[in-house]
C-alpha cells in the first residue's frame, strides 16, 4: 500500500498537485484534484472528479485519502499553489508544507521578463508548449470529456517535472557559483 510505502522511505517527498474549479459559479467548489506521486511511491498521476464522487465539502471527503496527502513526508508542489491550498482546505485537507514552483523560478531566474506561471517555465526550462484551455472549461463535464482528463492528468505531472527540473538547475547554480546559496 501507499501507506507502507512512504513509512519506508527516508526524507521528505514532493508531489505534483493541481485542482480545477468552474470560475463562473457562485459557490466555490473544486471539481477535480490531480496529483503525481513520483517513482519512489508509485510513478503514477491520480485524478479525482469530485462532481463523479459527490464530494463538494469535508464531510464527504475520502477519509484514506485525506490522510495520505497530509502524511508529512509528502509535500505538494505546484505553480500558483496559493490557489489549491484553500480550495483543499474547503475539502478539511491541510499541509504543512508546500512548495511554490513560481518562487523556485524566481531564484533560478530573477525578475525573468516572461514571468514564472506555468506555460512559460516549461516553455523556458523544459522546451514544451502547454495549453491552458482548461482554465475556462466546464469541469463539470469531466467524465465524458477526453481533453478535459488528459488536461488533468498533464498539469500535476507537469509541476513534479518543473519541481525536478527547477532544483537541479538551482542546485547547480549554486554549486558553480551563478547564484546565491540561500
Amino acid at each position: 500500500s501507499l501507506a507502507t510505502t512512504l513509512d519506508r522511505l527516508q526524507g521528505d517527498l514532493h508531489f505534483g498537485l493541481d485542482t480545477e474549479c468552474n470560475l463562473d459559479e457562485t459557490r466555490d467548489w473544486t471539481r477535480v484534484i490531480g496529483t503525481c506521486f513520483p517513482r519512489a511511491l508509485c510513478d503514477r498521476v491520480i485524478v479525482l472528479d469530485l462532481t463523479e464522487m459527490n464530494c463538494y465539502n469535508a464531510a464527504n471527503f475520502p477519509t484514506n485519502l485525506k490522510q495520505l496527502l497530509e502524511n508529512p513526508k509528502l509535500i505538494p508542489v505546484a505553480v500558483n499553489v496559493s490557489f489549491d491550498a484553500p480550495r483543499l482546505k474547503t475539502l478539511g485537507v491541510t499541509f504543512k508544507k508546500m512548495v511554490e514552483l513560481m518562487e523556485l523560478g524566481k531564484q533560478l531566474e530573477p525578475k525573468h521578463r516572461q514571468g514564472y506561471g506555468m506555460q512559460k517555465m516549461c516553455h523556458r526550462l523544459l522546451g514544451l508548449y502547454v495549453d491552458k484551455f482548461g482554465q475556462n472549461a466546464d469541469w463539470k463535464q469531466m467524465k465524458d470529456n477526453e481533453e478535459l482528463k488528459q488536461y488533468a492528468d498533464l498539469d500535476p505531472y507537469l509541476h513534479l517535472f518543473l519541481y525536478e527540473k527547477l532544483t537541479e538547475r538551482i542546485a547547480e547554480g549554486r554549486k558553480n557559483g551563478t547564484l546565491p546559496m540561500d
